[in-house]
């Protein structure tokens, strides 16, 4: 139990009440002191209070000053200071706004529900209510507001970037394929000017595997990803030699011809002759 005394209009303690005992002994307190505690009405001469020895009244001043009046609790402060993490909410929702978009919005958010959650339970000794909340606010502002636009860059971001994925895919379906063109003429300068009859021929004398077979237009799932038309080296040159079996989303293939040139465009396969 914690004891405050007053005397004179002057506040003192609190003190525990061992303390108390140890300053009547000194002279230092008055049994005829005024003392308050927590579950008391009024204030009360010290000497009323159960556990203390009853000190013999010392003869009051002849001007006693006026007594306080009673007190039942001490009030909360009037300008308790502000919560750290409001603070921290408050400055966190600035920057979601200014410097650090969406990646200072989520702290604003959170540092402001925790300050507030702190400052109702502290009871008026923890301030800064209002920053906790216009933390709290700017930072959900900020993270609606970001939320569309992000939606807007995807939107025109996952284009592109299909784009240069598709390119790339060319890229090495053309370079494959001129690859396997290069050694049907190596192939034919060993037998006789003719190509192979079938691509197969050329693993592993003249390509290490069948790996270059597989054309990224098709995928994996197609081990064989081109068409191959053989002939023989004294063919035109620009008679096609090899086409992919796959077609880009615009409708273009990959072909390379006898000179093992190639290029992207659309390949319409020839029909067959007409009965007779």
């Amino acid at each position: 139990m914690q004891i405050h005394i007053a005397r004179e209009g002057q506040k003192m303690g609190p003190f525990a009440m061992e303390e108390v005992k140890n300053r009547l002994a000194a002279g230092e307190l008055r049994g005829t002191d005024l003392a308050w505690s927590e579950g008391r009405a009024e204030w009360s001469p010290l000497s009323t209070f159960p556990g203390i020895a009853v000190v013999p009244p010392t003869p009051p001043p002849l001007h006693s000053p006026a007594v306080p009046p009673p007190l039942q609790k001490v009030p909360p402060l009037l300008n308790p200071p502000p919560s750290g993490l409001a603070i921290t909410s408050l400055v966190f929702g600035i920057l979601s706004v200014t410097l650090l978009p969406l990646l200072a919005s989520i702290p604003a958010i959170v540092c402001g529900h925790v300050a507030q959650s702190r400052i109702k339970r502290a009871a008026g000794t923890i301030g800064g209510g209002g920053m906790a909340f216009a933390g709290m606010l700017i930072g959900y502002l900020s993270f609606a507001l970001l939320i569309p636009i992000i939606a807007i860059l995807a939107g025109i971001a996952l284009p592109v970037f299909g784009q240069v994925q598709l390119k790339a895919k060319q890229a090495k379906s053309l370079s494959q394929a001129r690859q396997i063109a290069v050694g049907c003429k190596i192939y034919a300068s060993d037998h006789e000017g003719v190509f192979p009859k079938t691509l197969e021929e050329l693993v592993p004398e003249i390509l290490p595997n069948r790996d270059v077979f597989i054309c990224p237009l098709s995928g994996p799932a197609e081990p064989m990803g081109y068409i191959y038309f053989g002939g023989k080296e004294t063919d035109p040159d620009d008679n096609i030699l090899i086409v992919s079996k796959s077609e880009d989303r615009r409708g273009k293939r990959i072909v390379v011809r006898v000179d093992t040139s190639g290029a992207i465009e659309h390949y319409t396969p020839a029909l067959p002759a007409p009965p007779r």
